[in-house]
């Protein structure tokens, strides 16, 4: 193989893995604003336990839209489990679960981290390789 071909190849792997990197480093976002989003729910579930029952509050139907409504139960809460079905929790259950679910996406982030630390490495090796290939034409 020529160094023209090998510079060609190596090339396309730097730009396969540089594409990796990019989706990967969009995972990480993903993961931490569901992070964010989970921990600051944790401390909503926290405030919810010194609202009095029957008070008055707004929530949300959709972005942007909120219908007063009245707080009649506190003690319990409709988790979504998956495949359309919720079921009802006690405050510390769901806390519980929503713990579990933050320390699940630290586990998968420390993972997808080390992953994008290997890609990274690889791709500033292959990007070594080249410049070597083309810099001895």
């Amino acid at each position: 193989m020529s160094n023209e071909d090998l510079a060609k190849q190596k090339y396309l792997e730097t730009q396969l893995i540089l594409q990796q990197v990019k989706q990967t480093n969009q995972h990480l976002e993903i993961l931490q604003n569901q992070l964010v989003a989970t921990i600051s729910l944790v401390e909503h579930l926290d405030d919810l336990a010194k609202i009095p029952k029957n008070t008055k509050i707004y929530t949300a139907l959709g972005p942007g839209v909120f219908v007063e409504a009245e707080l009649k139960n506190t003690d319990r809460v409709l988790l979504t489990i998956g495949a359309q079905t919720a079921v009802y929790k006690t405050v510390e259950e769901t806390k519980k679960a929503l713990t579990k679910q933050t320390t699940d996406i630290h586990e998968l982030m420390s993972k997808i981290s080390a992953d994008l630390q290997k890609l990274t490495t690889k791709s500033e090796t292959l990007q070594q390789e080249l410049r070597d290939l083309i810099g001895n034409d």
